[in-house]
């Protein structure tokens, strides 16, 4: 019989506070309704469904799914009790019928085990069906307990206060930080620019790079990168693993991996050569055009909690033309993978609500640097007021050299 080296979540109810379990229907990108925190859509319907957390993907190396097939999301829905009397993910048990999810894994060494989840999730990823569990792993079972009630503190706003650990409320209002090996995951603001391919957004880069105490780098990379960051972090088995064993290694920690992650884009986006001074309050970030799906922008939401988004778009038709013109990848574009993109994004726009900035090239470049004054007073900025504007890679790739200027007395806050 195998042995558990990792249970999985201690949820709450699935029932409290209008929380849904794995197989029930959520909103569009709607992962605050679940308790999981995980909602995909149905395989060719307009149907979302909540399913296993993604701890739960991380710790089996499984890749997320893109959409679940509605027969699997029926079995999903059919495998979790209703009864709230019963104990949870991660919740003390005897045997199976004392589980919501159906499966109780036992200690091997004393009675009684915890709840994790139920077999079918295990069978339809072909994963063995685990039945004990160890006692070195209740320690993780706690510490996600702790960040679920607090997950579900914010989201049912029991209490209406930012988080009292958030060092910038007003750029990141209601984000639950996390303490982590680099301190606090909210230490460091963010600021990311995704784009479609020819809408002009090494422009909206520069003219942001205007401001003081913003630094926002270009594109990551070839055009795998992205998915090779992404790749990365989904294949990090972060449960605990015996240290003796060829793969051995403690608990690694959510917090941890948003520290990694963080650091990562803080070593690739560094300051100027020869900078001495303190760079921690520095909003740094990068522009990017291949973060075109749900998947890659919910990276970007998990690893960076303190972070805003401009969504730079432009004219359908415009955008398919200057891209087959300007890209030489041999790959010939068309108008439906644009109108994806921009539907993508008017979904994150309508979810973040404020922490999204709307950027359409056919407003912007008519103007004479008015709009990123706009821009810049969403950011937080005071008297930043441009004095024309940018066209950089216009009718090709070269940098505009133009001198802009936002005035002497540009800040940030009050």
């Amino acid at each position: 019989m195998r042995l558990v080296q990792h249970a999985l979540l201690g949820w709450l109810s699935f029932t409290s506070a209008k929380i849904l379990g794995i197989g029930e229907i959520c909103l569009e990108d709607g992962d605050n309704e679940c308790l999981s925190q995980h909602c995909v859509p149905e395989c060719g319907s307009s149907v979302w469904r909540c399913i296993e957390p993604k701890l739960f993907f991380f710790h089996h190396h499984v890749h997320f799914e893109s959409c679940i097939p509605r027969m699997t999301a029926k079995f999903l829905e059919k495998s979790i009790r209703k009864k709230t009397t019963l104990s949870n993910y991660g919740q003390v048990c005897n045997n199976h019928d004392d589980c919501v999810t159906k499966n109780c894994a036992l200690f091997r060494s004393e009675p009684g085990g915890r709840c994790i989840e139920p077999v079918f999730s295990f069978k339809r990823f072909k994963i063995p069906i685990p039945e004990y569990i160890e006692q070195s792993t209740l320690s993780y079972l706690k510490s996600t307990r702790d960040n679920v009630h607090d997950y579900i503190r914010l989201t049912t706003k029991i209490d209406n206060d930012v988080a009292p650990n958030n060092p910038h409320p007003y750029w990141c209002p209601n984000t639950s930080c996390i303490k982590g090996i680099c301190g606090n995951t909210c230490n460091r603001r963010f600021l990311f620019v995704l784009a479609q391919g020819r809408t002009g957004s090494t422009t909206i880069k520069n003219m942001l790079n205007l401001l003081p105490g913003v630094r926002i780098r270009g594109e990551l990379g070839n055009r795998d990168s992205v998915d090779e960051m992404i790749n990365h972090f989904n294949s990090i088995h972060t449960g605990y693993n015996e240290m003796k064993k060829a793969f051995g290694h403690e608990e690694i920690t959510h917090a941890s991996l948003q520290c990694l992650a963080q650091n990562t884009i803080e070593i690739i986006d560094p300051p100027p050569p020869g900078n001495i001074k303190d760079d921690s309050l520095t909003i740094i970030g990068f522009k990017e055009i291949r973060f075109n799906t749900t998947e890659k922008i919910n990276f970007l939401l998990n690893f960076f909690p303190c972070s805003r988004f401009i969504f730079s778009t432009r004219n359908d038709k415009d955008v398919v033309k200057s891209q087959n013109k300007n890209f030489i990848n041999g790959d010939e574009y068309n108008e439906k993978e644009v109108r994806f993109i921009r539907t993508l994004f008017r979904k994150f726009k309508k979810r973040l609500g404020q922490k999204v900035y709307w950027m359409n090239l056919e407003e912007w470049s008519t103007g004479n640097g008015e709009h990123f004054t706009s821009l810049s007073k969403w950011l937080g900025f005071r008297e930043c007021n441009y004095k024309g504007l940018l066209h950089d890679n216009f009718n090709g790739y070269h940098a505009d050299e133009k001198i802009v200027q936002v005035g002497s007395t540009c800040r940030y806050g009050n």
